[in-house]
């Protein structure tokens, strides 16, 4: 479970080589306030890799005017 403060935080702890998609099985649910497109990308390399992802994000998303 991941709740970071920017994208590029989230990308290297998350997609980075040491990341937590790096470390075999997981579920990963990211809660960071982050535009979807990362939520995107980490569903994608989650897939890939036989992994599950969840996007948690709450109030923020909607308050920013992705929802």
């Amino acid at each position: 479970m991941v709740m970071l403060p920017d994208v590029a935080t989230v990308e290297l702890a998350v997609l980075g080589p040491e990341g937590v998609l790096a470390g075999g099985p997981a579920i990963v649910a990211d809660m960071s306030t982050t535009a979807p497109e990362l939520s995107e990308r980490i569903a994608a390399r989650a897939a890939a890799a036989g992994l599950s992802a969840l996007d948690a994000r709450g109030w923020a998303r909607r308050a920013c005017g992705w929802a």
